[in-house]
């Protein structure tokens, strides 16, 4: 009783400290988190997946970016993840009567992200107390490993710039402490599988795959590092359980993913040169202790290394030859050497290992750093308490000191991420005159490369899922093959297709792209256009918004279709040969014909009655049998019904889709219903009660050797 009431009155102690740290932007005007990815792709799209979950919506589709795409699917949303809930707080602006984008929320989207980041650090300190009491440690200095982990310089850094991450790497800790109490004589070891199992779960929904890659094989490593001689292969079973439940607990976004994956531009294996660019530095570790000031150029920045002179004493103390300390010796080692990419050759290695190379940029692993440290020091102060006896009260003083003293550390550290933001930029603190310039019916292209300037007047990245804007442009991994041929779009938005704003190239006209917007560089706008054929409706000192007049409507009649091959197509995008605002190209299969298209007369329309995330209802009227066209994304999943019957949804010109109606007046209803994700809820709901019943039962003794205490 008496060490259960000291673990929690350290627990409490332990979130003080975290809110300590995180008081700069918890309280005030600084933001930790309005930085690079955070700013124009998580924020928005946390945004409109709340946004869909409090209006009743399953967040399954996107309309407003890559000209429609899946929202769970797409992974750095974190749709399915509980935590990212909290964004209903920071809905979108509402619109006025005009369409035009109102004052924004009273709580900002950036604000709410830094309130996430800091529960997270805290379930990271916590999460690292579980798995060092686990170990043996003693409550004081499993108090201060914990610390270390959920609050270094990198996991902090890693909020500022890439939350998913963070919010993936605080639960690598919970699910090695899951495995260690799972693994041995605890008598709640089938609870523990669960609690594992869940762990894994939400590390994989938290929205960054690398990380959950990592944890996996750490959780193998660190099994068979514990596991007494000879029952290995049962120490692999429990990691194996662990993984299974969790994999399948996550299924409902797992698959989706998989399979938008399996349609993505991004390749399951990067060149070498991509694999290693953004490595950290090779001198890291003399920025553990205090960082030097920088050029302010650096990437990662000189405060993602901190920990303080005392964590780095106590993390060398920490070195030993028990298997802990080894285990945790060999995870920094290898973490900095491939953190540190082609300085050394163990990364050009990495990258021939299976799946290894699908990932980039190796300052990733400096997740692995940060941990490795937090628990080395934590072994290094249990070290100092074994030293000292156990009726000493001196270094429990010592360890109180030094958790002071590094809290304060990494506190000043918070403070000079967040004061590198520049001021006022918030994604939803501002309304951007581009968006009201925008007719919400059309869709706009705004390219990442021409906005390097963080101001919330520019729509870049995913400003128009969070402003209900709807665009051809997106930030994220998952760009669909099709779209990214047609354009010349890359996963970053940082490049387009030669000659794809010309008059006479009709791509962005058949995915409805209206506007383009354009940022000031050097003195001129970019990317240039023909302002012949474009038409200004915005222009200030640093954006201008221009007018595509041939873009076609949202949802039309086609004159007329036929079957087309894939290089008809391009020539029909490229060229205008066939136009296709005159010739619907459609891609039939072996032997089929063309659905029937006749051209629209007067009486002839197209009525939206309604237009929701994931459902389109059109009313159609026409005088003889014809082709309705959407323009959005032929991504797999969507269903078409005509006048109550199942249709045939027909991709046109190579992206878009079009379903045959009657003559007369038809309800033609569209609805995203993927199986990928009614496969993957089913898996999921059945683990869940398998792993609910599991839970119940009591475990058995196994496998994992139990360390002697300072061993």
């Amino acid at each position: 009783m008496k060490a259960t009431a000291s673990s929690v009155a350290a627990a409490f102690a332990l979130l003080a400290c975290v809110g300590v740290v995180y008081q700069p932007s918890l309280v005030g005007t600084l933001s930790l988190t309005a930085h690079h990815d955070n700013l124009d792709g998580a924020a928005p799209l946390r945004i409109e997946a709340a946004r869909q979950w409090k209006t009743g919506h399953f967040p399954l589709w996107n309309p407003f970016k890559r000209a429609g795409m899946p929202l769970l699917a797409d992974t750095t949303a974190g749709a399915a993840y509980p935590f990212n809930l909290a964004y209903v707080l920071a809905a979108a602006p509402a619109r006025t009567a005009d369409g035009s984008p109102a004052q924004a929320p009273a709580t900002s989207a950036l604000r709410v992200m830094d309130i996430v980041a800091a529960v997270h650090a805290a379930l990271g300190a916590v999460f690292m107390f579980v798995l060092l009491r686990g170990l043996h440690v003693d409550v004081a200095a499993a108090l201060f490993g914990g610390l270390l982990f959920g609050c270094s310089g990198t996991m902090q850094w890693l909020a500022a710039f890439y939350i998913q991450m963070q919010n993936a790497a605080v639960w690598l800790p919970l699910v090695l402490a899951c495995v260690q109490r799972a693994a041995t004589d605890d008598p709640r070891r089938r609870a523990w599988i669960s609690a594992g199992a869940l762990a894994v779960a939400l590390q994989w929904l938290a929205g960054y795959p690398e990380i959950s890659l990592y944890t996996a094989i750490l959780a193998v490593l660190f099994a068979l590092a514990l596991a007494r001689r000879g029952r290995m292969l049962a120490a692999l079973g429990t990691v194996a359980a662990i993984y299974a439940g969790g994999l399948a607990l996550a299924a409902v976004q797992l698959i989706p993913a998989l399979e938008l994956q399996s349609l993505s531009r991004r390749p399951g294996s990067l060149s070498l040169e991509v694999f290693q660019s953004l490595p950290a530095s090779a001198w890291m570790f003399t920025s553990w202790v205090m960082p030097a000031p920088g050029s302010g150029m650096e990437f990662p920045p000189l405060p993602a290394y901190r920990f303080g002179a005392i964590a780095i004493l106590a993390a060398v103390a920490g070195i030993g030859r028990s298997r802990r300390s080894l285990f945790f010796c060999a995870v920094l080692g290898t973490g900095y050497l491939l953190a540190i990419g082609n300085a050394t050759p163990v990364s050009g290695w990495a990258w021939h290992l299976p799946v290894a190379s699908a990932f980039r940029h190796p300052f990733k692993h400096l997740v692995e750093v940060s941990f490795a440290i937090a628990a080395l020091a934590a072994l290094g102060m249990q070290r100092l308490l074994d030293r000292a006896g156990r009726g000493a009260r001196w270094p429990l003083a010592v360890v109180g000191v030094a958790v002071v003293a590094t809290t304060l550390t990494l506190w000043s550290g918070h403070v000079l991420l967040a004061i590198g933001n520049p001021p006022g930029v918030d994604t939803s603190g501002a309304t951007p005159q581009t968006a009201g310039a925008i007719d919400p019916e059309s869709r706009v292209l705004t390219t990442r490369s021409f906005f390097e300037k963080r101001d919330p007047s520019f729509l870049l990245g995913d400003y128009p899922s969070q402003f209900e804007v709807p665009a051809v442009h997106g930030a994220g991994p998952y760009l669909w093959s099709a779209l990214a041929e047609a354009t010349g779009l890359v996963e970053e938005e940082t490049t387009l297709r030669r000659g794809l704003l010309d008059a006479g190239d009709k791509t962005l006209p058949v995915l409805s792209c209206g506007y383009v917007v354009q940022a000031r560089r050097d003195g001129a706008f970019a990317p240039p256009v023909d302002l012949a054929f474009y038409r200004t409706v915005l222009e200030t000192d640093d954006v201008r918004v221009l007018r595509r007049p041939d873009a076609l409507p949202r949802y039309r009649l086609a004159a007329d279709a036929q079957c087309g091959t894939a290089a008809q197509i391009e020539r029909s995008l490229h060229r205008a040969d066939p136009d296709p605002a005159e010739v619907a190209l459609v891609s039939c299969g072996d032997g089929e014909e063309a659905p029937t298209a006749s051209a629209p007369d007067s009486s002839s329309n197209v009525d939206v009655l309604e237009a929701v995330p994931g459902r389109i209802v059109l009313r159609t009227t026409v005088a003889d049998r014809s082709l309705v066209v959407l323009s959005q994304s032929d991504l797999p999943g969507w269903k078409a019904r005509v006048g109550g019957a199942p249709a045939r949804i027909w991709r046109v010109d190579g992206l878009v889709q079009g379903v045959e109606v009657p003559e007369g007046r038809s309800i033609v209803e569209l609805v995203y219903e993927p199986a990928s994700f009614a496969i993957g809820a089913m898996i999921s709901v059945a683990a869940a009660l398998f792993l609910a019943l599991l839970g119940l039962r009591r475990g058995a003794p196994a496998p994992l050797r139990r360390e002697a205490r300072g061993s």
